[in-house]
Protein backbone atom coordinates (compact mmCIF):
# COMPACT_ATOMS: atom_id res chain seq x y z
CA UNK A 1 0.00 0.00 0.00
CA UNK A 2 1.25 3.47 -0.87
CA UNK A 3 0.47 6.81 0.71
CA UNK A 4 -1.45 7.89 -2.39
CA UNK A 5 -3.81 4.92 -2.08
CA UNK A 6 -4.98 5.93 1.40
CA UNK A 7 -8.35 7.65 1.70
CA UNK A 8 -7.01 10.83 3.28
CA UNK A 9 -10.39 12.22 4.36
CA UNK A 10 -11.29 8.97 6.11
CA UNK A 11 -7.82 8.81 7.65
CA UNK A 12 -8.20 12.34 9.03
CA UNK A 13 -11.55 11.44 10.60
CA UNK A 14 -9.98 8.36 12.21
CA UNK A 15 -7.15 10.41 13.69
CA UNK A 16 -9.56 13.05 15.05
CA UNK A 17 -11.70 10.32 16.63
CA UNK A 18 -8.58 8.76 18.10
CA UNK A 19 -7.55 12.09 19.61
CA UNK A 20 -10.99 12.57 21.20
CA UNK A 21 -10.92 9.05 22.61
CA UNK A 22 -7.56 9.73 24.18
CA UNK A 23 -8.74 13.02 25.68
CA UNK A 24 -11.90 11.45 27.07
CA UNK A 25 -10.07 8.50 28.60
CA UNK A 26 -7.17 10.38 30.19
CA UNK A 27 -8.69 11.71 33.42
CA UNK A 28 -5.87 11.16 35.90
CA UNK A 29 -3.61 14.20 35.86
CA UNK A 30 -1.08 12.47 38.13
CA UNK A 31 -0.03 9.92 35.52
CA UNK A 32 3.66 10.10 34.80
CA UNK A 33 3.78 8.05 31.61
CA UNK A 34 1.31 7.42 28.83
CA UNK A 35 1.75 4.34 26.74
CA UNK A 36 -0.30 4.74 23.60
CA UNK A 37 -0.66 1.23 22.27
CA UNK A 38 -2.60 -0.50 19.51
CA UNK A 39 -3.77 -3.59 21.32
CA UNK A 40 -6.99 -5.51 21.45
CA UNK A 41 -9.04 -5.02 24.59
CA UNK A 42 -8.40 -8.64 25.57
CA UNK A 43 -4.68 -7.95 26.01
CA UNK A 44 -5.09 -4.61 27.72
CA UNK A 45 -5.10 -5.76 31.37
CA UNK A 46 -2.33 -8.30 30.82
CA UNK A 47 0.05 -5.76 29.27
CA UNK A 48 -0.69 -3.17 31.94
CA UNK A 49 0.04 -5.73 34.67
CA UNK A 50 3.40 -6.66 33.09
CA UNK A 51 4.42 -3.01 32.78
CA UNK A 52 3.50 -2.31 36.38
CA UNK A 53 5.63 -5.22 37.56
CA UNK A 54 8.61 -4.07 35.48
CA UNK A 55 8.45 -0.47 36.65
CA UNK A 56 6.55 -0.24 39.91
CA UNK A 57 7.43 3.40 40.46
CA UNK A 58 5.11 4.70 37.76
CA UNK A 59 1.48 4.53 36.82
CA UNK A 60 0.85 3.42 33.28
CA UNK A 61 -2.03 4.46 31.08
CA UNK A 62 -2.86 2.28 28.11
CA UNK A 63 -5.41 3.04 25.45
CA UNK A 64 -6.57 -0.15 23.74
CA UNK A 65 -7.41 0.36 20.08
CA UNK A 66 -9.39 -2.12 18.01
CA UNK A 67 -7.72 -2.49 14.63
CA UNK A 68 -10.85 -2.72 12.50
CA UNK A 69 -12.08 0.58 13.93
CA UNK A 70 -8.91 2.36 12.76
CA UNK A 71 -8.05 0.50 9.59
CA UNK A 72 -6.39 3.40 7.75
CA UNK A 73 -4.48 4.52 10.82
CA UNK A 74 -2.92 1.08 11.06
CA UNK A 75 -2.17 1.11 7.33
CA UNK A 76 -0.40 4.45 7.69
CA UNK A 77 1.65 3.23 10.66
CA UNK A 78 2.67 0.09 8.79
CA UNK A 79 3.68 2.16 5.76
CA UNK A 80 5.75 4.54 7.87
CA UNK A 81 7.37 1.61 9.66
CA UNK A 82 8.35 0.06 6.32
CA UNK A 83 9.75 3.32 4.98
CA UNK A 84 11.76 3.84 8.17
CA UNK A 85 13.15 0.33 7.95
CA UNK A 86 14.47 0.85 4.43
CA UNK A 87 15.61 4.49 4.62
CA UNK A 88 19.21 3.35 5.12
CA UNK A 89 19.19 0.61 2.46
CA UNK A 90 20.38 0.70 -1.14
CA UNK A 91 17.61 -1.08 -3.03
CA UNK A 92 19.76 -2.57 -5.79
CA UNK A 93 22.39 -4.27 -3.62
CA UNK A 94 20.49 -4.33 -0.28
CA UNK A 95 23.66 -2.98 1.34
CA UNK A 96 23.53 0.16 3.45
CA UNK A 97 23.43 3.44 1.51
CA UNK A 98 25.65 6.53 1.48
CA UNK A 99 23.60 8.34 4.12
CA UNK A 100 24.03 5.42 6.52
CA UNK A 101 27.76 5.25 5.73
CA UNK A 102 28.33 8.90 6.59
CA UNK A 103 26.23 8.86 9.77
CA UNK A 104 27.75 5.60 10.99
CA UNK A 105 31.29 6.73 10.27
CA UNK A 106 30.79 9.79 12.49
CA UNK A 107 29.44 7.64 15.31
CA UNK A 108 32.06 4.91 15.04
CA UNK A 109 34.91 7.43 14.85
CA UNK A 110 33.75 9.01 18.11
CA UNK A 111 33.58 5.57 19.72
CA UNK A 112 37.06 4.78 18.45
CA UNK A 113 38.48 7.97 19.99
CA UNK A 114 36.59 7.48 23.24
CA UNK A 115 37.77 3.92 23.86
CA UNK A 116 41.10 4.07 21.97
CA UNK A 117 40.18 1.17 19.72
CA UNK A 118 41.11 0.96 16.03
CA UNK A 119 38.71 1.65 13.19
CA UNK A 120 39.11 0.53 9.59
CA UNK A 121 37.69 2.21 6.50
CA UNK A 122 38.02 0.70 3.04
CA UNK A 123 36.63 2.10 -0.22
CA UNK A 124 36.27 -0.21 -3.23
CA UNK A 125 35.49 0.68 -6.84
CA UNK A 126 34.60 -1.69 -9.69
CA UNK A 127 37.31 -1.64 -12.34
CA UNK A 128 36.26 -0.59 -15.84
CA UNK A 129 32.59 -0.42 -14.84
CA UNK A 130 31.71 2.07 -17.58
CA UNK A 131 33.06 -0.37 -20.14
CA UNK A 132 30.79 -3.09 -18.73
CA UNK A 133 27.75 -0.83 -19.06
CA UNK A 134 28.69 0.39 -22.53
CA UNK A 135 29.44 -3.10 -23.85
CA UNK A 136 26.75 -5.22 -22.22
CA UNK A 137 24.14 -2.71 -21.06
CA UNK A 138 23.06 -1.31 -17.72
CA UNK A 139 21.30 -4.52 -16.79
CA UNK A 140 24.70 -6.25 -16.84
CA UNK A 141 26.08 -3.50 -14.62
CA UNK A 142 23.25 -4.04 -12.14
CA UNK A 143 23.99 -7.78 -12.03
CA UNK A 144 27.65 -7.08 -11.28
CA UNK A 145 26.80 -4.64 -8.48
CA UNK A 146 24.29 -7.00 -6.89
CA UNK A 147 26.70 -9.93 -6.94
CA UNK A 148 29.49 -7.84 -5.44
CA UNK A 149 27.07 -6.73 -2.74
CA UNK A 150 26.46 -10.39 -1.86
CA UNK A 151 30.21 -11.00 -1.65
CA UNK A 152 30.62 -8.14 0.82
CA UNK A 153 27.85 -9.54 3.00
CA UNK A 154 29.35 -13.03 2.98
CA UNK A 155 32.93 -11.97 3.73
CA UNK A 156 32.42 -9.52 6.60
CA UNK A 157 31.74 -9.95 10.29
CA UNK A 158 28.25 -9.28 11.58
CA UNK A 159 29.42 -6.06 13.28
CA UNK A 160 31.03 -4.63 10.13
CA UNK A 161 29.15 -2.34 7.76
CA UNK A 162 29.12 -2.66 3.97
CA UNK A 163 27.63 0.27 2.06
CA UNK A 164 27.09 1.33 -1.52
CA UNK A 165 28.23 4.95 -1.54
CA UNK A 166 28.23 5.72 -5.26
CA UNK A 167 27.36 4.24 -8.64
CA UNK A 168 30.03 1.52 -8.57
CA UNK A 169 31.70 2.53 -5.30
CA UNK A 170 31.43 0.72 -1.99
CA UNK A 171 32.51 1.68 1.51
CA UNK A 172 33.32 -0.58 4.44
CA UNK A 173 33.37 0.45 8.10
CA UNK A 174 35.27 -2.15 10.12
CA UNK A 175 34.79 -1.75 13.84
CA UNK A 176 37.75 -2.48 16.10
CA UNK A 177 39.74 -3.52 13.03
CA UNK A 178 43.53 -3.49 13.20
CA UNK A 179 45.80 -3.59 10.16
CA UNK A 180 45.90 -7.38 10.25
CA UNK A 181 42.14 -7.73 9.97
CA UNK A 182 41.80 -5.04 7.29
CA UNK A 183 44.57 -6.81 5.34
CA UNK A 184 42.80 -10.15 5.66
CA UNK A 185 39.32 -8.95 4.73
CA UNK A 186 40.58 -6.86 1.80
CA UNK A 187 42.54 -9.81 0.42
CA UNK A 188 39.55 -12.08 0.86
CA UNK A 189 37.24 -9.70 -1.01
CA UNK A 190 39.69 -9.06 -3.85
CA UNK A 191 40.25 -12.79 -4.32
CA UNK A 192 36.55 -13.64 -4.21
CA UNK A 193 35.48 -10.95 -6.67
CA UNK A 194 38.32 -11.84 -9.04
CA UNK A 195 37.38 -15.52 -9.03
CA UNK A 196 33.62 -14.97 -9.22
CA UNK A 197 31.67 -15.79 -12.39
CA UNK A 198 29.26 -12.97 -13.12
CA UNK A 199 26.53 -14.58 -15.24
CA UNK A 200 24.48 -12.25 -17.43
CA UNK A 201 20.89 -12.83 -18.53
CA UNK A 202 22.06 -14.25 -21.87
CA UNK A 203 24.37 -16.71 -20.13
CA UNK A 204 27.57 -14.83 -20.89
CA UNK A 205 30.11 -14.93 -18.06
CA UNK A 206 32.07 -11.82 -17.13
CA UNK A 207 35.27 -11.60 -15.14
CA UNK A 208 35.37 -8.50 -12.96
CA UNK A 209 37.96 -6.99 -10.63
CA UNK A 210 37.81 -4.22 -8.06
CA UNK A 211 40.34 -1.80 -6.61
CA UNK A 212 40.44 -0.51 -3.07
CA UNK A 213 41.93 2.05 -0.76
CA UNK A 214 41.70 2.22 2.97
CA UNK A 215 42.94 3.56 6.25
CA UNK A 216 43.22 2.17 9.75
CA UNK A 217 42.80 4.73 12.50
CA UNK A 218 44.53 3.70 15.72
CA UNK A 219 42.02 5.41 18.00
CA UNK A 220 44.55 8.07 19.02
CA UNK A 221 44.97 11.60 17.72
CA UNK A 222 42.51 14.17 16.48
CA UNK A 223 41.02 13.42 13.10
CA UNK A 224 37.64 13.81 11.44
CA UNK A 225 35.75 11.52 9.08
CA UNK A 226 36.52 13.65 6.03
CA UNK A 227 40.26 13.35 6.60
CA UNK A 228 40.09 9.57 6.96
CA UNK A 229 37.86 9.20 3.91
CA UNK A 230 40.22 11.39 1.88
CA UNK A 231 43.14 9.12 2.77
CA UNK A 232 41.16 6.01 1.79
CA UNK A 233 39.98 7.67 -1.43
CA UNK A 234 43.50 8.76 -2.45
CA UNK A 235 44.77 5.26 -1.81
CA UNK A 236 41.96 3.94 -4.02
CA UNK A 237 42.97 6.17 -6.91
CA UNK A 238 46.61 5.21 -6.45
CA UNK A 239 45.55 1.55 -6.75
CA UNK A 240 43.75 2.43 -9.98
CA UNK A 241 46.81 4.20 -11.37
CA UNK A 242 49.11 1.34 -10.45
CA UNK A 243 47.21 -1.25 -12.47
CA UNK A 244 43.88 -1.91 -10.66
CA UNK A 245 42.85 -5.12 -8.90
CA UNK A 246 44.75 -4.15 -5.76
CA UNK A 247 44.27 -2.26 -2.52
CA UNK A 248 46.45 0.19 -0.59
CA UNK A 249 45.90 0.59 3.14
CA UNK A 250 47.43 3.36 5.28
CA UNK A 251 47.85 3.46 9.02
CA UNK A 252 46.83 6.72 10.72
CA UNK A 253 48.11 7.05 14.25
CA UNK A 254 48.70 10.74 14.98
CA UNK A 255 47.79 14.23 13.78
CA UNK A 256 50.80 14.68 11.52
CA UNK A 257 50.38 11.24 9.97
CA UNK A 258 48.12 12.45 7.17
CA UNK A 259 50.98 13.84 5.14
CA UNK A 260 53.04 10.68 5.60
CA UNK A 261 50.49 7.92 5.13
CA UNK A 262 49.88 8.70 1.49
CA UNK A 263 53.51 7.96 0.56
CA UNK A 264 53.26 4.63 -1.21
CA UNK A 265 56.78 3.54 -0.23
CA UNK A 266 56.07 3.92 3.47
CA UNK A 267 56.39 0.80 5.53
CA UNK A 268 53.04 1.62 7.06
CA UNK A 269 51.34 0.95 3.73
CA UNK A 270 50.37 -2.52 2.67
CA UNK A 271 49.77 -3.39 -0.98
CA UNK A 272 47.55 -6.27 -1.96
CA UNK A 273 48.25 -7.08 -5.60
CA UNK A 274 46.05 -9.83 -7.04
CA UNK A 275 46.95 -9.70 -10.69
Amino acid sequence: MSLDSLDKEKLLLELKRLELELQDTLVDSNLTYILFTFLSKNNFAKVKKVLSEIDKGYNWFLLPIVKNEYELTFALLELLSTLNKYKDIDFLTTLYNKRFFEETLIRELEESKKFNVPLGIVVFDVDDFKKINDTYGHRAGDIVLKEIGKIFKNKLRSNDFACRIGGEEFGLILRGANMSYVHKVSTRILNTVGAHKFVLDNGKILKVTISGGGVVYAGRGEVDKNTLFEIADKNLYKAKRDGKNRCYISFYYEEKAMQETLISESERNILFNKR
